[in-house]
């Protein structure tokens, strides 16, 4: 198992990466993003944006990072004005006022379509951006950030390629974590390097500054736990502590927080899920750094094993199937 730690390190740090905002519409607006490069500023004729149904249903109503602009229209027209890709899962960060102001104007001359593809399985997106001269089609299948195609043409020319037939997602290692054992993430959490594992750090102290910001949400369900507690109504343990953080966390980012988190599996709000409730057990325990680090390497290699069968998006939330077995296990490790 020795010889394999260093593979198991490098499947967390490549699936631990931070996002800002739902990484749904950000797929999308990464996409778009993509397509605008390839026209290098272009004005559109049209961006025509086609979705799998997970796709569609999580990013409707979500809320842009910095913005009041909702959904995955929004997320296409910032991505095709601001978007960066190599940025990542933070591709449209930074959103100024101006910035917003002219995607509504883009946005006002409807020349952007989002639209639902019943036949896509899985995480796929189809952009097809359409200039006076030029188009340019980018496909991105089996996750979030995964482009397999991006083909360029005349504006009246075909697309010849068949892209999807050699889906290769390089973006999550979805098979190479099947070939290991439960008894094999605790040996790896339990005995590598604890400096090895110093970057989850980060992820601690990102997903704790978005709790925090989600706090001051008024009418949010972490004040009203709050509330709840101070009433003597509910314990003040670590269970509804965990509660918190986690509401918090994730309605400010779902809200439209500004502020990154750090993801897991592709997911920010199973990273909230995964990094924060082992936090609250290990605060409210008093365990040590180093013991919090080591319960979130087996919280987020269960994660990952779990995704690996599910697939990037589910059909019952990640946070409960996936990222929730993980913090359980996480849990019962610090306990």
């Amino acid at each position: 198992m020795k010889n394999n730690y260093n593979k198991l390190l490098n499947l967390l740090k490549n699936s631990i990466v931070p996002a800002t905002g739902c990484t749904e519409p950000v797929a999308v607006a990464y996409a778009v993003a993509r397509a605008s490069e390839e026209l290098a500023g272009k004005d559109p004729i049209s961006i025509e944006v086609q979705v799998d149904s997970n796709i569609y249903k999580n990013g409707l109503m979500v809320t842009i990072p910095g913005t009041r602009e909702r959904g995955l229209l929004a997320a296409a027209a910032f991505g095709f004005l601001f978007g960066r890709t190599e940025r990542g899962l933070r591709v449209i960060e930074g959103l100024r006022k101006k910035d917003i102001q002219k995607a509504r104007d883009l946005l006002a001359r409807n020349k952007i379509s989002v639209t639902l593809n019943p036949d896509f399985q899985g995480i796929h997106i189809e952009v097809l951006l359409t200039a006076e001269s030029d188009k340019v089609r980018v496909i991105t299948r089996g996750s979030h950030l995964n482009i397999i195609s991006v083909e360029k043409t005349d504006r009246y020319g075909e697309f010849k390629s068949n892209p999807t037939a050699a889906l290769m997602d390089n973006t999550v290692p979805k098979e190479s974590i099947r070939e290991y054992s439960l008894a094999d993430f605790f040996e790896f959490s339990n005995k590598i390097a604890i400096s090895e594992l110093g970057f989850l750090n980060e992820g601690v102290q990102m997903n704790l500054a978005i709790a925090k910001e989600g706090m001051k949400i008024g009418s949010g369900v972490g004040q009203a736990l709050v509330k709840l507690v101070r009433e003597g109504l509910i314990s003040d343990n670590m269970v509804t502590y965990a509660q918190i953080l986690c509401a918090a966390a994730s309605e400010a980012r779902m809200g439209g927080s500004s502020l990154p988190v750090m993801s897991t599996a592709g997911s920010g709000n199973h990273g909230i899920t995964a990094f924060l409730t082992n936090c609250a057990v290990a605060e409210k325990q008093n365990l040590s750094n180093d013991q919090l680090l080591r319960s979130l390497a087996l919280t987020n290699l269960i994660t990952l094993f779990i995704k690996s069968y599910t697939g990037t998006l589910s059909a019952m939330c990640g946070c409960g199937v996936a990222a929730g077995i993980g913090a359980s296990a996480g849990v019962v490790y610090l306990l």
